[in-house]
């Protein structure tokens, strides 16, 4: 690991339940933000689409 001992290497590991709860939080917070990003680009994408459609008859 890099540590000078096991004790350092130990206490590095070491996490608390609420550490874990807020990596956790913040990798959910960016999933619904990447999730959200992608609907709204497909919906843009599916009107400009429809409206070309529209428009060619």
């Amino acid at each position: 690991m890099g540590h000078n001992s096991p004790r350092t290497a130990l206490i590095y590991q070491h996490s608390t339940e609420e550490q874990q709860t807020k990596i956790s939080n913040g990798i959910s917070a960016a999933v619904v933000d990447i999730r959200s990003a992608r609907r709204k680009r497909t919906t843009g994408d599916r009107e400009a689409h429809e409206t070309l459609w529209e428009e060619a008859e």
